[in-house]
C-alpha cells in the first residue's frame, strides 16, 4: 500500500482572502453547537488544487482544532473530521465532502482524484491494517472509487464482478483463484485460474504443465444452466487456463454468464478440478465488455 504518514501531505497554509474567512466564519458558527470555546490551530485551514483547474481549494482538519480545550473531539481511531471545500471562479468555496481520514494526499489533481489514509475497517481489515482508499471528485461530490494498491490505482473487488475499461476486461476473484473475460478481435476470451494449479502458490503442478495446445484438456461450463464444452490449455506466462479459441460475443453461454448466480467449471469429470464462482455483479460488467467489444 501507498503509505501516507503525514496528514494532509502537499498542502499548503492558504493565503489570507476574504472567502478563506468565510470559510472559518462558516465553520465556527458550525461548530458552536457543539463546542463553548473554539479554537483554530496551525494547519486548521489549508489549500490544495482538489480537481486540477488550478485554483486554490480549501481542506480544514479538525485534527487541528481547540474545542473546549480538547483537540481530539472529533477525532478517533479512524482519524480525524477532514472537509474539502472546492472553489469556483467567482472565489466562493463550497463544502464537496467530509472525511474520517488519518490523512489526505491530492497526488492526481488533473483527474479530480485522491487518496485517503482510512481506518483498516474500510477494507474489511482490523482497524490497525492499512487501508488506502481512492476517491474521485464528480458532479460536486465526492465518488468512492475503491482500495488503492502500491501504485495508487484502484484494486478491483474480488467478490462481485468488475470491469476494467483500459484492459477491456470483466474479472472476478483474487489473482490465484480469478475468472476474466476480455476483448479480443471482437470476441471473448475466457481465463481462469485456481490454486489447485499451483505448488506453494508458485511452481505449476506437472498435471497442468502437460495441458498445451497438442495436450489440451476438455473443460465444461455451466453458467446456471446455460451449458458449453470447449478444449482448454495452460497459458505458463499468464498462470492461467484459456479456451483454444476465443467465444463469440453473442454465444449462449456468455448470455448465461450474464444472467446466472453462478458459473462452474469441470475438466475431465474429475470433481477434484471443479471450479464455481459467484457471478454477482456479472450482467453490469459484461454488458459493458460486450458494448465495448462490439465496436
Amino acid at each position: 500500500m501507498i503509505r501516507i504518514m503525514l496528514v494532509l501531505l502537499a498542502l499548503t497554509p492558504l493565503r489570507p482572502a476574504f472567502a478563506h474567512e468565510a470559510i472559518l466564519a462558516a465553520e465556527r458558527q458550525e461548530l458552536s453547537s457543539y463546542c463553548t470555546e473554539i479554537g483554530f490551530g496551525d494547519g486548521f485551514l489549508s489549500e490544495a488544487d482538489i480537481n486540477g483547474d488550478n485554483l486554490p481549494d480549501a481542506v480544514v482538519d479538525y485534527g487541528s482544532l481547540q474545542c473546549d480545550g480538547s483537540q481530539s473531539a472529533f477525532c478517533g481511531s479512524g482519524g480525524c473530521t477532514i472537509r474539502l471545500y472546492m472553489q469556483h471562479a467567482d472565489g466562493t468555496h463550497a463544502l464537496v465532502g467530509d472525511l474520517l481520514a488519518h490523512a489526505v494526499v491530492f497526488d492526481r489533481p488533473a483527474e479530480a482524484s485522491f487518496l485517503v489514509a482510512s481506518h483498516g475497517s474500510a477494507c474489511g481489515r482490523v482497524g490497525a491494517e492499512a487501508c488506502d482508499l481512492r476517491f474521485k471528485l464528480e458532479g460536486g461530490r465526492m465518488i468512492l472509487l475503491g482500495e488503492a494498491g502500491e501504485n495508487g490505482d484502484v484494486v478491483p473487488p474480488t467478490d462481485r464482478w468488475t470491469y476494467l475499461e483500459d484492459s477491456r476486461t470483466a474479472l472476478i476473484g483474487p489473482d490465484d483463484a480469478q475468472l476474466s473475460l476480455t476483448c479480443e478481435d471482437g470476441a471473448i476470451r475466457i481465463r481462469y485460474s485456481a490454486d489447485w494449479m499451483m505448488y506453494d502458490r508458485e511452481d505449476m503442478t506437472d498435471h497442468i504443465l502437460s495441458w498445451t495446445k497438442e495436450q489440451s484438456e476438455t473443460a465444461y461450463f455451466d453458467a446456471g444452466g446455460a451449458k458449453a464444452e470447449t478444449p482448454v490449455h495452460f497459458v505458463k506466462e499468464l498462470k492461467r487456463l484459456t479456451p483454444l479459441n476465443a467465444i463469440a460475443l453473442d454465444a449462449p453461454l456468455i448470455d448465461g454468464l450474464a444472467r446466472a448466480k453462478w458459473v462452474s467449471i469441470e475438466h475431465g469429470g474429475s470433481l477434484e478440478h471443479t471450479l464455481e464462482y459467484s457471478l454477482k455483479g456479472s450482467s453490469a460488467a459484461i454488458k459493458a465488455l460486450r458494448a465495448s467489444c462490439g465496436n
